[in-house]
């Protein structure tokens, strides 16, 4: 912890990969650098988790519930559903820490909830402290839990152990107050956010419970009702606990478009992939820029544990019929074959997968993900192989050596181990063969398999000389699994340059300060447009829950856009410079701006003069003139094609021009082999022609001389012309170009003219050829708009609460250009609630009569308040069944006298 985690912890790193964005245009710009950052893997991490962290962060300080956010995918809920797990209690940190800070403590209280948690449970079944506290580190640094770093899951799996603990101590114990740290247990795991992890853990935790009680209870009807009462009144404490954002959640779930997840429960994980139980990156960590994989995410199919830990859980698994440990009665064997059932529906052949996708949970949910609680079983099995070498003279191991039967199971175990185990590296080896990575496939088991080979020895020294077996067991096996837990964890999660933390461009302020109300646009991986919510910069694609008839709209424009179900984002072949001023779709969502990297200049390109009876002049700038006139960028011809100084470098051309006493500025950060002819971006478009335009052009990073053809001391140069195209280039720097789409319209706007059409594809149809900018394109069954001139002042826009001011001679409509069409908004004028009409297929609109009025909108999810009383009253009742359950046992303690045996019993 204090070398993976310290120097993040002192605020030197942040853990967090924001390194991401130095790969990107406008930010490559500004670090120089052309790698792509250190896990690419893990982009949902800066542009929706830490994005809507942020979002929620500059609402409150505005004074704002961020219940919904309008900023990215036309908007949608935010804090009021558990998304982002910000009411979970490991996230604690993100509410009052700086936001480079928080993913630090967030990491280190969701390893020490998984440490300890995993300890208290194993101690309470009566395991002793070194191999507790070993299987809590095994589970904290398991595949799952590292490779989903940042992820609102992780903060959900760090609490399967405290589940199973509470569960143990509840059946031991059958007092009122055990049904407390269930409840507050099971209430953090819903806060968490991702549904799936804590729904399989109740699939493993409730049979886990049955099998107990079955043991420690026998035919006893009374402790059995005990139990069961005391269980469920847990696990209805903490759903209620939990009913402030689970009922908001269920409203939104039955409204969603969720149809696309329904083929998810049937994919399962390449066999293959097992090797990552011992060899983590055997198939790549998606690190470093490489990206090697059989199918999936390495994030989705890494299901590391170590290589000492697996040669632990086969040691446990291979005494699984010894009978000296009567305390683990039932628990060695379920998790045992709970392990086995996780393999099998996460690996298992297509047949497993399609009989277990009709329930729920695993329905509509990758089960490759189940995963989490792999980490816990295996975790606790490696626990019990540990316990089992650590133990005295009566110790598994000798029993099964004395025992015939358990001799043969050991056996049987052992070989069946070998096969199993090799065959998976063969089908992994052909695997990487087909995928050319044969080398680096068996260099990355070279290590772990020598770990495996120095494991394997101290459990034949264990079972040949015992007592000096166990003391370098005890030593040699701890060092090896934190060693390659803490080198798994750090390749993964190395932390990144504070700097790197959402930099903030010269594009992203001249769009803060000049966007307002309105939208602006971009494609590919320019802008990274998700990362938008962070900035709080309105775009129309993103990564979130997109509203079906918003995602119609974004189809229209862009086929491909939707990248996966839930992150949109244009193609560069259709949403371009050349093709971004003709789109009326844009026009209807405000969109503003056009944001283009800097390499691809838009306009009409003058010839250049050529070379002949011209001279070389070497150095890093050159000066060149050009009749006046409007330009969208500048041409300049060099002697020979300039080469950066690094290969992980580019070069950056900086043009500075005057025409009088206008200034304007471009240039670009370009990649890649260049020519000797350069075109470089320059936001001259509203340039007079009346005077002449002095040009100033400068290198950086280009290695060696730079030299230019000059003809009577001034470079030879050219102007790149604006074109007809609806666009006007506003602002040009290294980093990005931004062009202002000039027949966009206001995202909130007044509409003095209305249609109803009754078909969405008709009202998409219309939309996408064009209608006039008073227009409204209404449902069914509305008020017809009355013409004349209307105005909207907009007084206040954050998010889910917007008021403005219409001023109109006839009556109309307001329209906002947001995917408000779900149940929550309420508009009023003047104070009186009136309804909000579906308009342009994915807006709304809502009726104002002439004259001057106050309108508004304001957001409240449903089921929020209802949810909200409701946990106040569970957790009142929570705190009244402590107040009674505590004096209950005072009192009993009061009557019972206090005996050392007594004291000696009681446990963690």
């Amino acid at each position: 912890m204090v070398v993976d985690l310290g120097p993040s912890l002192l605020g030197f790193r942040t853990l967090i990969a924001t390194n991401i964005l130095s790969g990107r245009y406008p930010w490559q710009a500004l670090s120089g650098d052309l790698t792509s950052g250190h896990n690419v893997c893990s982009g949902d991490t800066i542009d929706a988790a830490m994005a809507g962290v942020g979002r929620v962060r500059f609402d409150l300080s505005h004074g704002i519930l961020a219940n919904w956010q309008s900023v990215v995918s036309g908007g949608g809920p935010l804090l009021s559903v558990p998304d982002l797990g910000l009411l979970n209690p490991l996230s604690l940190p993100y509410w009052f820490l700086p936001l480079w800070l928080a993913p630090a403590f967030v990491i280190f209280l969701t390893f020490l909830t998984a440490l300890i948690g995993t300890f208290l449970f194993l101690r309470r079944v009566q395991l002793s402290r070194a191999p507790a506290l070993l299987a809590g580190f095994i589970f904290a640094t398991s595949g799952f839990m590292v490779m989903w770093t940042n992820w609102p899951q992780v903060r959900v799996a760090a609490f399967i152990p405290m589940l199973f603990w509470a569960i143990e101590r509840l059946i031991q114990r059958c007092r009122i107050t055990d049904a407390i740290p269930l409840s507050l247990v099971v209430a953090a795991m819903i806060f968490g956010g991702f549904p799936a992890v804590t729904g399989w853990t109740f699939y493993l935790a409730i049979p886990y419970a049955v099998i107990r009680v079955c043991v420690v209870y026998g035919r006893q009807w009374r402790p059995w009702c005990r139990v069961t009462t005391l269980g469920a009144t847990g696990l209805i404490l903490g759903v209620g606990l939990a009913a402030i954002q689970l009922l908001p959640f269920v409203y939104r779930f039955r409204a969603l478009g969720v149809s696309y997840r329904n083929s998810q429960g049937i994919a399962g994980l390449n066999v293959a992939g097992l090797t990552t139980l011992f060899a983590p990156n055997s198939f790549g960590l998606c690190i470093g820029g490489g990206v090697i994989s059989a199918g999936f995410s390495p994030v989705e199919y890494v299901s590391f544990i170590g290589s000492a830990s697996l040669i632990l859980v086969i040691v446990s698994v291979a005494l699984g019929r010894a009978r000296s440990a009567p305390h683990l009665q039932g628990v060695r064997i379920f998790f045992q074959w709970a392990s086995l059932t996780i393999l099998v529906l996460g690996w298992g052949p297509i047949w497993v997968h399609r009989a277990t996708s009709k329930l729920p949970i695993f329905a509509d949910n990758f089960v490759g993900r189940i995963r989490s609680d792999l980490g816990f079983t295996l975790a606790v099995l490696a626990a019990m192989g540990f316990e089992a070498l650590l133990r005295g003279h009566q110790n598994d191991l000798e029993l099964s050596a004395r025992s015939s039967p358990d001799r043969r199971w050991t056996i049987v175990v052992l070989m069946g181990t070998v096969l199993a185990g090799g065959s998976i590296i063969l089908l992994a080896f052909h695997v990487a063969v087909q995928l050319s990575f044969r080398r680096y496939f068996s260099f990355a088991l070279l290590a772990p398999a020598l770990l495996i080979a120095i494991a394997v020895g101290v459990v034949v020294f264990v079972f040949v000389r015992p007592k000096v077996g166990r003391r370098i067991a005890v030593i040699v096996i701890p060092v090896m699994v934190v060693m390659q837990g803490g080198q798994f964890f750090h390749s993964v999660v190395p932390g990144d340059a504070v700097s790197d933390f959402y930099p903030v461009t010269p594009v992203h302020t001249y769009l803060s300060q000049h966007l307002g109300d309105d939208r602006y646009s971009s494609s590919g991986w320019t802008m990274y447009p998700a990362t938008s919510l962070f900035y709080g910069l309105r775009v129309p694609t993103g990564h979130a829950f997109t509203a079906n008839s918003w995602r119609a709209l974004l189809e229209a424009v862009d086929p491909k856009v939707m990248e996966s179900p839930t992150n949109s984002s244009f193609s560069t072949a259709m949403v371009n410079v050349t093709t971004a001023g003709h789109e009326p779709i844009l026009d209807q969502m405000g969109v503003k701006y056009f944001v283009s990297s800097p390499d691809v200049v838009s306009g009409a390109i003058v010839a250049l003069p050529s070379a002949s009876a011209s001279s070389i002049v070497t150095g890093p700038s050159a000066h060149c003139t050009l009749p006046g006139q409007a330009v969208r960028g500048i041409s300049v011809r060099l002697a020979h094609a300039p080469t950066s100084i690094s290969a992980t470098r580019g070069i950056t051309f900086t043009v500075i021009a005057r025409e009088g006493t206008r200034v304007r500025t471009g240039g670009a950060y370009l990649t890649g082999p260049l020519t000797s002819i350069v075109s470089l971006p320059l936001a001259g478009e509203d340039f007079v022609g009346g005077q002449v335009i002095d040009v100033t052009i400068r290198v950086r990073d280009a290695a060696g001389a730079v030299q230019w053809y000059t003809r009577a001391g001034n470079a030879l140069c050219a102007p790149v012309q604006p074109l007809p195209d609806g666009l006007k280039l506003v602002f040009s720097d290294p980093g990005a170009q931004v062009f202002q789409r000039m027949t966009a319209l206001n995202r909130i706007r007044w509409a003095s003219q209305s249609f109803d059409v009754t078909s969405a594809a008709s009202r998409v149809s219309l939309l996408a050829r064009g209608i006039p900018s008073n227009t409204v394109l209404l449902d069914s069954g509305s008020k017809p708009a009355q013409g004349g001139q209307g105005r909207v002042d907009v007084n206040k826009d954050i998010d889910g609460n917007i008021t403005l001011t219409t001023h109109a001679t006839r009556a109309g409509y307001v329209v906002v250009a947001d995917a408000m069409q779900q149940a929550g908004w309420v508009s009023r004028i003047d104070g009186v609630t009136v309804p909000i009409l579906n308009a342009d297929e994915a807006f709304v609109a809502v009726y104002v009569p002439s004259g001057t009025h106050l309108v508004s909108f304001a957001y409240q999810a449903l089921g929020q308040r209802s949810g909200r009383n409701l946990t106040l009253l569970t957790l009142l009742a929570v705190l009244i069944l402590g107040v009674v359950g505590f004096w209950m046992e005072r009192r009993r303690t009061s009557t019972r006298p206090t005996t050392k045996a007594h004291r000696s019993s009681r446990q963690y």
